[in-house]
């Protein structure tokens, strides 16, 4: 016979709620114990998240601004607003629902550690005020409960932490061992814990309360990074309906489609520098295959149309028309008057294409004046010219030089094209195919597009839908039989995923964590189990950290 035993989660910074969404899915069975999670909900201070929170776990998250008022100036440049307040660790315990939680799970905001954020960005007061909600997360969760702590803190953040936010990691661990915890911390490829189709380097720290759980945490055992097309492969194609909102393709120029058609699967923006454009032409390919002869026809205007049926786009049949109209302008649109005649009659609507509305100005010279050395550009080797208190380049004299020192080389990864058969990069924020390798190698035929230019390897060099990006994610396609949809615009969705904590992730840590937590409750403090190691590392050479003397 099999016992249920239930354990509760609680989640700061929760975000749109990926890591609740793992520890709803952890189930473990010990013994004749068989556990599982129950959220006890979760905080952060956007409102679109915190409903995203509710799609997902079935209540919202409760919003709440976690700044110290000192920070709030920081970060947002202003006082607090009157009747803003600081959170308490009562308004921690509040969101709770009064409960005290077995696992509270703390993603705090990274950009100020991200390595996509310069180091003389990340040292301005507004990133070191979002910097130190690391450390204010942890003690208002360690005050909230300080009677009857949690089993287990887990703290999510980049590895870039180490170096930018070590004197925090410092004062957090320091926190944590006061309080009766044992602490480890390191690096782990989030990929690898919940078997993910992309590499999602992270640094966690797990703490365990020696006291309220004896048995050791072993680290969960490492699972196969899947290949970008085993996720993607089976989804719908891109703008397809059955994807929803999330799955539309973000509209780029032509020149950037033609630069990632010409970066090979697994390159990025230095392959450009390789082409040789002399040597490329674009032709048109037939991708898709014609549906009907007529397809993509053009119909003359003297001719009658064919059959109308009830497809809308231009592969469905003759629905383009050449149309001799385009020429039927009133006189005087565009037109250009003379700088001494009189005007055109003033209209409403004084757009150039509604009149003559344009003039020759003869004052050009007057604007710049005529010095000999105006709009000049001074070498970078040579002196200036005499400093003058005119500030204009027009007519101040050679005040622009030619500066050497252009950096024009983006950040590597930079229009990545990854390859269909490997994982993906790290999912980020950024809805900038541009910011990162956001773009894949799809080797399936695309329809309903506008515009598709085939590699020259014959696959579709395309960026990853908000959608994809979520699946790669880990998160569910659908959501309650419909499109899984986060709140706000297409750059706040593709910021939520990217943010988010991976839930298959989550899901192996919660796993490891319900083993130890049903060891306590079966009292056995000690087992054997475990192949990749002990993840705690203990306080002292003698037990004490392990249970063993409480």
């Amino acid at each position: 016979m099999t016992i249920d035993r239930t354990f509760t989660d609680f989640h700061l910074f929760c975000g749109a709620g990926g890591g609740a969404l793992g520890f709803s899915w952890a189930t473990r069975v010990y013994g004749g114990l068989r556990g599982r999670f129950r959220s006890l909900g979760g905080v952060d201070s956007h409102p679109r998240r915190c409903m995203d929170f509710g799609l997902l776990l079935g209540e919202p998250a409760t919003c709440l601004d976690l700044f110290a008022a000192d920070d709030y100036a920081d970060f947002h440049g202003k006082r607090p607003p009157e009747g803003w307040r600081e959170a308490t660790p009562s308004d921690i315990r509040a969101a709770a629902g009064d409960e005290r939680p077995d696992v509270v799970f703390t993603s705090s905001p990274c950009k100020g550690f991200s390595g996509l954020l310069s180091g003389e960005k990340a040292a301005a007061p507004k990133y070191q005020a979002l910097n130190r909600l690391t450390l204010r997360g942890i003690w208002l969760s360690l005050e909230a409960w300080a009677d009857d702590p949690p089993g287990f803190f887990v703290f999510e953040n980049v590895p870039r932490i180490v170096q930018r936010g070590a004197h925090l990691l410092e004062q957090i661990v320091s926190l944590l061992t006061y309080y009766g915890y044992a602490v480890h911390k390191d690096a782990h490829d989030c990929g690898e814990l919940g078997g993910l189709a992309q590499h999602r380097q992270r640094f966690l720290l797990l703490a365990r309360h020696v006291k309220r759980v004896r048995p050791f945490l072993y680290k969960p055992e490492l699972q196969r990074v899947r290949a970008i097309g085993d996720v993607v492969g089976p989804m719908a194609m891109p703008e397809d309906a059955a994807g929803g909102p999330m799955h539309k393709l973000p509209r780029l120029k032509m020149d950037t489609l033609v630069r990632l058609a010409l970066i090979p699967a697994g390159k990025d923006w230095r392959a450009l520098k390789s082409v040789d454009h002399t040597q490329l032409r674009m032709v048109p390919v037939d991708v898709a295959g014609p549906k009907f002869n007529n397809c993509f026809r053009i119909v003359s205007w003297s001719e009658p149309s064919p059959a109308v049926t009830g497809g809308a786009g231009p592969s469905s049949g003759g629905l383009a028309i050449a149309d001799p109209r385009v020429g039927e302008w009133h006189g005087g649109v565009l037109g250009v008057q003379a700088f001494d005649q009189a005007s055109a009659t003033v209209a409403g609507s004084s757009r150039p294409t509604n009149g003559t509305f344009s003039v020759a100005d003869p004052r050009l010279s007057a604007t710049m004046g005529d010095k000999s050395v105006t709009l000049r550009v001074k070498p970078w080797d040579g002196p200036a010219p005499t400093v003058t208190g005119a500030s204009s380049v027009w007519d101040s004299g050679g005040f622009a030089v030619g500066d050497p020192r252009l950096r024009i080389e983006p950040r590597n990864g930079t229009l990545g094209v990854q390859g269909w058969d490997g994982p993906s990069a790290t999912v980020t924020g950024s809805l900038d195919v541009q910011a990162g390798p956001a773009a894949v190698q799809d080797p399936r035929e695309p329809s309903d597009v506008p515009l598709v230019i085939i590699a020259q390897d014959g696959t579709w060099h395309r960026p990853l839908t908000t959608w994809e990006l979520a699946a790669l994610q880990s998160f569910p396609l659908t959501v309650c039989g419909a499109p899984l949809v986060f709140g706000g615009g297409s750059s706040e969705q593709r910021e939520a995923v990217g943010n988010a904590v991976p839930p298959r992730s989550a899901q192996a840590i919660a796993e490891v964590l319900l083993d130890s937590l049903l060891q306590e409750a079966a009292d056995v403090p000690y087992a054997l189990g475990g192949t990749g190691g002990i993840w705690v590392d203990p306080i002292d050479p003698v037990g004490r950290a392990m249970g063993w003397q409480a």
